[in-house]
């Protein structure tokens, strides 16, 4: 790196310093990785960020601090998305949805994997029924993996596909007329059940969630939803990031 020679004369004693010639534009321009930079010279590009130098204590361009480095002010840190914690956030890549169990990013935004549902506003879990590896990735009570498939244990019956409940609550029945309305609960295994993309709410009513039959608003269960054409579907202005969540856009 080319060098100057600087000639500071003290009380008729000149002191010789050598110093390391700096490759900066002009004034008006920023400065480049390594330059000196104040409140008249930024640093050029997104990822260079004017920090004080531990070395030599003067301000010097260096590289931003990425995901996990040891920052003291937020203007350190690189502008990423890979700190998103909540279903619905804003998203580039699935990478970006990391932090969130069984999400991926779907039009910009983090929302559940298919056959999976909004365990809390920051974890996914798989429906019954849905593949399974291990009986880890069945968070449901009362499930577990079996044969690559999320169930529920026995001597519990699936009431949903979100829930399993014992079967000595479950009301008999040797026919769907017998379990209610039948857009909502059906008769299985002669047990009253509630049927896809509805919750049980009591041990003879089932409702509709995303997706679920209806003819009233007030029978959709999940928030920010309304009964349109007899679908449960988000309202205006938000949008499904899960078969029971509906967000802001």
């Amino acid at each position: 790196m080319p060098r100057q020679i600087v000639v500071i004369v003290l009380a008729g004693v000149a002191v010789i310093l050598s110093v390391n010639a700096e490759q900066t534009d002009p004034l008006t321009s920023c400065v480049e990785f390594g330059g000196t930079c104040d409140q008249h010279r930024s640093c050029c590009g997104e990822n260079l960020k004017c920090d004080q130098s531990i070395t030599f204590g003067r301000y010097e361009c260096k590289e931003k601090a990425k995901l996990g480095d040891s920052c003291r002010q937020a203007f350190q840190c690189v502008d990423i998305l890979h700190s998103v914690s909540t279903l619905g956030g804003a998203c580039a890549t699935d990478r970006d949805c990391k932090n969130i169990t069984n999400a991926i990013c779907i039009d910009e935004q983090c929302v559940c994997t298919p056959d999976t549902f909004a365990l809390t506003p920051s974890a996914c879990t798989h429906v019954l029924n849905s593949t399974c590896s291990s009986s880890a990735d069945c968070s449901i009570f009362a499930s577990e993996c079996f044969e690559n498939k999320c169930q529920c244990i026995p001597d519990w019956a699936p009431l949903t596909d979100t829930s399993c409940a014992k079967r000595s609550a479950l009301v008999n029945c040797k026919d769907t007329l017998e379990c209610g309305e039948h857009w909502h609960s059906n008769c299985f295994q002669n047990r009253c059940v509630c049927n896809v993309k509805h919750i049980a709410v009591s041990e003879r009513t089932c409702l509709p969630t995303l997706g679920g039959n209806c003819w009233r608003d007030d029978q959709c269960m999940t928030d920010n939803t309304h009964c349109i054409d007899f679908r449960c579907q988000c309202k205006p202005g938000f949008v499904s990031v899960a078969i029971n969540m509906c967000v802001a856009r």
